[in-house]
Order: C-alpha cells, then structure tokens, then sequence
C-alpha cells in the first residue's frame, strides 16, 4: 500500500460552484507491467469501441490518475498484427496503432494546439509523442511538429497477447497491450490543479495495411472521425477529473435566486424521466458480448451518435423535450455512494456533467431548458447493484448506515447540478423514488433525509414516493403508467400527480415475460392524456422520455419519428393552458375474441346461476374476486369472500363474445340479489369511457343500496357506453364490486337493447 491522492476520472463537464478540497486516499499503485491487474486499474473507466460486426477490431481502454501521473491502458483486439517501428519517435502510425489525444484546456480548437498532445504505440515496441503547432481554427490543419519536439518522460510497457506474431498473415493473432503512465509535468500542468478541470480526449485504432488515411475511417470513440479530421480537437470527447469528496453543497444564496423562480403549487407542470444510460456501442445497446442481440424495444436513427458523456447528444434530446412542452426532466440516477465509478452504473455521475454543458448552451441563447429533479432509481438499494456489500442483500434503511446512504444519493446528485436548474416545488427540488425492492424502511428514513438535506442546503427535498414506499411524503405515484393505464392515487390537490405513459414492449429484453400495451397507433397515450387531463392533477410525468428496452420512450426513433414528440406538444399545451381536448374514441388493436358460448350467438338474453351459466360466466381464479356457493333456501347462490390481495371484495364475470364483443350498442343488467346488511353493491364494466379507471376498462355504474329487508330483490342497470371487450382482470367484462360484507346473488342477466 502507499500513501497518495487518489483521483478518478468522469467524461466530461464540471459542476462550476463546487469547492476544491485535496483528500488524501491509499491506493494500491499501478505497476507499468502490460498485465493490467492492478487494483487501480479497477477504479479507472472504461470504453470499449469497435465495429460490432467483428469482434476482432475492437479496442477497450482505461484512464486512470494521481496527483503525479495520468495512466493509459489499452487492449487491442487484432485477428492480424504488423508493425515494424519499434523505437521513441518511431512514425507508430504506419503500423497497428493505438492513439491517445488530450486537448489539456478544453479550448475545442479545431486543429492541433501547443496544448494537445498525442501518444500513439506500435505492437512493435515503439511509441511516438507529437504536440501540436497551429493556430486552433483550422487553418493549419495539420500543423505538427514532425518528429516530435520534447522528449517525453513516459513509462510504457507494450506485450503481445498469446498466439500473436507480428507481421505473420499465417496465423491468427489476438492482439495487444499498451500500459503507459505520464508525468502532468510533461505538460505543464499540476495533477492537483487539474482535479475538475475538463479535456479533450479520444483514442483510435489503426489497422495497416487495411487502413489508409486520409479517407478511411479508424476506430474511434468519438464517433465518426476519419484520418483526415482525427487532429480536430472539437470533435473528441471530453474527460474531467471527478472526485465524490469533492461534492459539496452549491452557494445558498444560489439556491434562493432558485426558489423564487420554482413551480408554483397549483401551476400545470409536464415532466418526463430522462434515460441517459446509453453510450455507443458498448452500454446498454447489446445483451451479448459479441454485440449481436439487440436489447432494445425501439431504436433510434443514429445510434453511433449517441452517448451519455456526449454534449451534443444531450443537448439534442433537450431541445426536442422542449418542443415537446415538457417542463422538467428526471434523469434515471443509478449513483452509488462509495462507488460511483463501478462499471455498469458510472454513466450516473458521467452523464450529468455534459447534460449541465448542453443546458448552458442553450440558456446562452436566452431559451428556458427544461428544469433537472431526480429520479431516484432504487435499484441501487441493491447491494449487487451497488458492488458493496454480500450480493443478494438489500440495504436496511432503518439503520444509520442506510439513512447515510440514501441521503447521499439525493444530496450527491444535487450537488452535481446547478441551483438555476433544479426542478422545484413549494421551493424544494423533486425527487421521485422508484420502488422500495424489499428494502426496510420508515418515516425515519425520509425525515432524517430531508432534515440533513435542509441542514446542507437550506431546503428540504420534495420527495414524490412510488406507492409502495410506507411513509409520508410531499406526493405519490406509481411506476407502471406505460404498461396499465394512468396511475392516479390519493385525492386531487396542488402537487398531486397523475403518470401515463405512450405504451409497453420488454419482448426485446431476454428472460422478460412481462404483458404487452400496444400504442395503438398512438390511441394509448392520447387515452391516456385525456383521462389525466379529467383526473384534475396539475402535474404529469410522462413514463418515459427514452426508455427504449421497455418500449416506452417517447422521443423521436426510428420506429416512430417525431409522433410523440408532436402528440406531447399537442396536448401538454391544451393541459397547461386549460383549452377542451377534442373527443377521442379509443380503439385498442390488442383486444382478444374468444369462441367460448358460440351458441348464444342469436340469443335474445345471456345469463348466469352458479347451478347453469348460459352465457355468463364466473371467473373464480381471481384472488381479488373469490366467491363461494352457498344454499339459500333451497336454492343455490353465490356469495363474495375476504381476500388477501386487496381490501375490496369483487365478482367477476366474462360474457360470451359471439353475443357482445367491443360493442358499441346498448345493454341491461338484471341481477337477482339477496337484500342482506346494509351497504351497497355496484357494476364495474368495461366501458368507451376513456376517462374512466384504466382507460374505461372499469366504469363505475350506479350503486345499488342494501337495506337489510333479507327480501330477493332485482336490480336493472342500463350501463353508458358500454365495450365488454375482455379488459378485466382475466378477461372479465365486468365485476361487482362489494361496499357490505357480504353480496349474495343467484342470478344475472345481460339482454342487448338494440
């Protein structure tokens, strides 16, 4: 172990109003091998590029610091390796090549600067180092210094891969390794100064003889680059030095400038959660290491393009959110204290940088972007997912070690964006909780956070809980709005949410089973919108902006354009503006028809009694709609039971489709009851009303009173708009729903009135 400053490194942007503190760390040292298992190497990134049709041309590097040095690594696949330059200054680039490009001030020049510096390596032993001679505005493209004009302090080790020759078409090579560490004296800079300074950076690989500049296109991590504009600083990607220490609360007077210019309670507001995970090819495009099983739903047109460390990604997604009329984003934070960096969950802390530099640009040029809350992806209560602690556990956030954490994933993402773009509420910026996954947890974890928050900030969060989180918060709402309909739960009020979403499709994700919502044309969502607009809420998360796995994006893709980007528009305007929707008659594509009571086909009436259905029939395998047959005089009845699946007690049943499917005519219920206790009973039917629960697919009629006479009585529904087109439950068409503790039928009837 030896005792030094340890530094670890984020893709692009800094948070300009943190403070800079130094923090001592051990670190195990990186040993300038070619072997890269170094424990430091563990906490470096990573990036894996190539082209995903040959597994032989891809490239995986690493970037790694302290205080005294920079560390490269590289492994290069290669099925073919030649080179023959194997001494400094040798013209690396004639042969295989990897090539690392730093652009120390992050000027985005357009050519070579006295500030960028190149280091390329030969699998032949040799390495060159080159800096750059030119104006930066094009002009003197190239503009290096050939050979190279200082003489570099570099520490390098590059090994073949096992079973690699060079220069032996016979054979089938693996490849190489290149490790290299840099002193940041060599370019005249102190690491120590350099922590949240941002550069510009890019690696290629070369192939020789396959490749040949200046048309071909290397392999590059900044996408689309050819040999002629690789020397183009202001197309690479960015790289700042990041450390967690260095997280501190923004300025509170910042903050209040925030307040006064926050939502108001009672405003009409759109939000969306934002998906920054992807980065092209190697994060969350691909199932498979060879990159051949796609994993996502929905696609979009240029995926080379997109990347969460990506400015220019970012800030395309932004402006088309705001044409889209939605006010605030939620980007899907995966952060783990303690271990930001781990790979699969790094782009949470990697992304927000270049998001920050996207919004500035376009608040440059007077616009408003859209406001930044936080979407508190819960999946990192997982300690499998966070990569601390026994794999299959679950944080315990009733102890003092899981309130900390918790806490820390809110007030962390905070500190990482500007006060001037945080989403707020009531003066205290959003966040939305995704579900509990088991974890413990009570009032106090929400009240210890938000006291510490308002202790290190000066406000106290607005914490929006899914439903399955047992504690009092500002609000609630549930996950799930794209797949079942809009989520609205608890009464109407200032801050209430209602959640809905376009659609549902998992089937491109292995191992998933989950149902699927078709967007039917767009009929969904615009059901969808409609019914939050009846809902009364003044706030509406749309689920999501760009979750393309599950099929619930609504951003522009190559699947549906812009239409949902033009949908959103259309009606987040009417909502915030209060303007009539145009009527909607929802049409699903995804209704199932059965042959089941073909023979009631041209019958004038269908019904049912627990000795003989004709038509109608009980579907008891519902856990919420558990009856039993019971004897009530002589004569067979059947009677509601408790259940454990909720606190309502409901009868279903299913009607014969060759008698009524997706209808739009008129229908009557007669249904023979026992008038026992006192309560009432009502008909819950699969309905046109798009404005009723789950998009009609439960419409509420009249409630029926009992009155305890112990008489058999008949009740006569004549449902509105009805559809019973199998929408319930089990393909139930309607249900009654028990307000007594007890309903006892012997007998409904379903007659067609026209």
């Amino acid at each position: 172990m030896c005792r030094a400053t340890s530094v670890v490194v984020l893709a692009t942007g800094i948070c300009t109003y943190l403070t800079i503190q130094a923090v001592a760390v051990e670190i195990c040292p990186i040993l300038i091998d070619g072997r890269l298992d170094d424990t430091g190497w563990k906490q470096a990134l990573v990036w894996t590029t190539g082209d995903r049709r040959i597994t032989e041309d891809r490239f995986t590097c690493r970037v790694a610091y302290d205080e005294t040095f920079v560390y490269l690594a590289a492994d290069v696949a290669d099925h073919d390796v030649r080179g023959t330059h194997a001494s400094p200054a040798g013209e690396v680039f004639k042969d295989d090549a990897i090539e690392f490009f730093f652009e120390v001030d992050r000027a985005r020049a357009k050519d070579r600067t006295p500030r960028t510096f190149e280091y390329g390596f030969s699998p032949a032993g040799g390495y060159s180092n080159v800096t750059g001679k030119g104006t930066g505005d094009g002009s003197h493209y190239p503009g290096y210094v050939w050979p190279p004009s200082f003489k570099s302090k570099i520490d390098l080790k590059i090994v073949l891969k096992p079973d690699t020759t060079l220069n032996d078409a016979g054979d089938r090579d693996q490849g190489f390794i290149v490790e290299a560490r840099i002193p940041w004296s060599e370019w005249g800079v102190k690491g120590a100064d350099m922590i949240g300074r941002s550069m510009g950076f890019n690696v290629i690989k070369i192939c020789r003889p396959e490749q040949q500049p200046p048309t071909e296109v290397p392999l590059s991590l900044a996408p689309g680059l050819t040999f002629a504009d690789n020397h183009n600083p202001s197309l690479w990607r960015n790289l700042t030095l990041f450390h967690h220490s260095r997280l501190k609360p923004p300025n509170r007077e910042h903050i209040q400038r925030a307040i006064s210019a926050a939502f108001k309670p009672d405003q009409r507001i759109v939000g969306t959660h934002y998906f920054y995970w992807y980065r092209w090819p190697d994060q969350h495009f691909w199932d498979d290491p060879d990159w051949t099983d796609d994993a996502l739903q929905d696609h979009v047109a240029k995926p080379e393009t997109v990347s969460f460390d990506s400015p220019a990604w970012h800030e395309r997604q932004l402006r088309d959110v705001m044409s889209a009329g939605i006010d605030f984003i939620l980007p899907v934070y995966w952060g783990a204290p303690d271990n930001y960096l781990k790979e699969g969950i790094a782009f949470s802390v990697l992304g927000l940088p270049p998001m920050i530099e996207a919004l500035d640009k376009i608040a440059k040029e007077g616009k408003t972007p859209p406001k930044v809350g936080l979407f508190y992806d819960s999946s990192t209560l997982l300690t499998g997912v966070r990569g601390l602690g026994e794999p299959g556990n679950v944080l315990d956030l009733t102890t003092d070690h899981g309130k900390d954490v918790f806490c820390r994933t809110i007030r962390d993402f905070f500190c990482m964006i500007p006060p001037r773009y945080w989403a707020m509420l009531e003066g205290k910026p959003i966040v939305v909780l995704y579900g509990t996954f088991g974890a413990k947890h009570d009032q106090s974890t929400i009240d210890s956070t938000t006291r510490r928050f308002e202790q290190e900030s000066g406000c106290r969060p607005y914490i929006i809980r899914n439903a399955d989180w047992k504690c009092r918060t500002d609000a609630v709402t549930s996950w799930g709005a794209a797949l079942s309909g809009p989520q609205i739960i608890g009464p109407s009020r200032p801050g209430a949410i209602v959640q809905i979403g376009p659609g549902y499709n998992d089937r491109a994700v292995p191992g998933r089973t989950t149902p699927v919502r078709q967007r039917d044309d767009g009929g969904f969502y615009q059901a969808s919108w409609h019914q939050a607009v009846k809902s009364a809420r003044n706030i509406v998360i749309v689920e999501t902006w760009n979750e393309l796995h599950e099929g619930t994006d609504v951003c522009e893709s190559r699947e549906y354009g812009r239409k949902y980007i033009d949908l959103t528009a259309r009606y987040a305007r009417a909502f915030k503006q209060a303007l009539p929707l145009p009527p909607f008659d929802y049409e699903p594509s995804d209704l199932s028809k059965t042959d089941r009571g073909r023979q009631y086909t041209n019958a004038k009436e269908v019904s049912y009694e627990p000795a003989q259905e004709r038509g109608i029939y009980h579907l008891p395998a519902l856990e919420d709609g558990r009856g039993k047959i019971v004897d009530v005089a002589g004569r067979k009845a059947l009677q509601s039971m408790p259940n454990n699946a909720s606190s309502g007690r409901y009868l279903y049943f299913a009607v014969a489709d060759p008698y009524v499917f997706n209808t739009k005519g008129a229908v009557e219920f007669a249904i023979e009851y026992l008038d026992a206790g006192r309560g009432q009973f009502q008909v819950q039917y699969d309905s046109r009303d798009i404005d009723a629960t789950l998009l009609g697919a439960y419409k509420d009629a009249a409630p029926v009173a009992l009155t305890d006479t112990g008489a058999w009585k008949t009740a006569t529904i004549r449902p509105v708009h009805p559809r019973l087109a199998n929408r319930q439950n089990d393909g139930a068409d309607f249900r009654l729903a028990v307000l007594a503790a007890d309903l006892t039928i012997r007998r409904i009837v379903l007659r067609k009135l026209d």
